[in-house]
C-alpha cells in the first residue's frame, strides 16, 4: 500500500513539472496563445507548393473569347419618328453630261459651224429651222429664185456676191425672226417683197457700181430698229415703209437713229 502511494506521488510530481508553458503548445498558423496575442509558432510549416503542382495557366485556345462588337453599317439609324437622323447632305446629283454634239437639222444643207444653221443656194425654197440662228447664203448667179422664210432665231439672208446677180427672185419673210438682215447686193437682187418682223431689222438694197435691187416693197414698219439702205443705182423701186417718224430725210430708206426709232 505504501508502495502505491508512492508511485502516484512520483506521477502527480511528473505532472506538475509537464504544466509549465510551452510543454503541451501546439501550433497552427494564425493560432494565438492563451497568455496574449503573440501567434503561435507552428511546429511543423506546411511546405510551398512546388512548380511542378501549380495550376497551369490557360492556353491560347481555351482562354475565353474577347467581346467583340458588330454594327450594321448597312441599315440606316432611325430617329423617334421613323425618320433617317442622318439626312443626305450630297445635294442633287449632278444632270448627266449630254452624249453629244447637238444634232444639225436635215434643212441645214451647210452645217452647223457654231452653232449656226447654215442653208446653201438651193432651186427650191428656203426655210430655216425654229429655235437655232440661220444664215442663207444666195451667193452665186440666180441662185434661191423660189421664197426664203426664217426661222425664229437670229436671220441673215445673203443674196448675191461679186459679178453674180438676180439671187433671191421671190419673197423675203423675216417676219418671226428675232433679228433680221438682209443683203441685197447683186444688180436685179430682192425683186420680190421684203417683210421684217418685230425685231430689230436691216435690209441692204445695192452697192456702188450694182443697181435694180429691192425692185419691189420693204415693209419694215413694224420692226422696233428699222435701218433700210436703197444704196445701188435705181434701186428700192417701189416703197419703203418704216415705223413712224423714222424715214431718212434724204432719198428713200428707214433709219432707226431719230429719237423714238429705237425702241428694242
Amino acid at each position: 500500500m505504501a508502495r502505491m502511494r508512492g508511485r502516484v506521488s512520483l506521477w502527480s510530481a511528473l505532472l506538475v513539472l509537464c504544466w509549465v508553458p510551452g510543454c503541451f503548445r501546439v501550433g497552427f498558423p494564425g493560432a494565438r496563445s492563451d497568455a496574449g496575442d503573440r501567434p503561435l509558432e507552428a511546429s511543423h510549416p506546411v511546405p510551398e507548393a512546388s512548380a511542378d503542382h501549380r495550376a497551369p495557366e490557360a492556353s491560347a485556345d481555351h482562354r475565353a473569347p474577347e467581346a467583340t462588337l458588330a454594327l450594321d453599317i448597312e441599315q440606316p439609324w432611325t430617329d423617334a419618328r421613323g425618320q433617317d437622323a442622318c439626312p443626305d447632305l450630297s445635294g442633287p446629283p449632278e444632270a448627266a453630261p449630254p452624249d453629244g454634239p447637238p444634232t444639225c437639222p436635215a434643212a441645214c444643207s451647210g452645217g452647223c459651224p457654231g452653232g449656226t444653221c447654215v442653208v446653201t443656194g438651193t432651186a427650191g425654197p428656203v426655210a430655216c429651222p425654229d429655235g437655232v440662228d440661220c444664215e442663207v447664203d444666195c451667193l452665186d448667179e440666180g441662185a434661191c429664185p423660189k421664197s426664203v422664210t426664217c426661222g425664229t432665231g437670229n436671220c441673215l439672208v445673203r443674196c448675191g456676191g461679186t459679178g453674180k446677180n438676180n439671187q433671191c427672185g421671190n419673197a423675203i419673210n423675216c417676219g418671226a425672226a428675232a433679228s433680221c438682215k438682209i443683203e441685197c447686193l447683186g444688180s436685179g437682187s430682192c425683186n420680190a417683197k421684203i417683210t421684217c418682223g418685230a425685231g430689230p431689222c436691216e435690209v441692204v438694197c445695192g452697192a456702188a457700181g450694182t443697181q435694180g435691187q429691192c425692185a419691189n416693197i420693204v415693209d419694215c414698219g413694224q420692226s422696233c430698229a428699222c435701218d433700210v439702205s436703197c444704196l445701188g443705182s435705181g434701186s428700192c423701186g417701189a416703197q419703203v415703209l418704216c415705223p413712224a417718224g423714222c424715214d431718212v430725210t434724204t432719198g428713200k430708206g428707214c433709219s432707226s437713229s431719230p429719237p423714238g426709232c429705237q425702241s428694242c
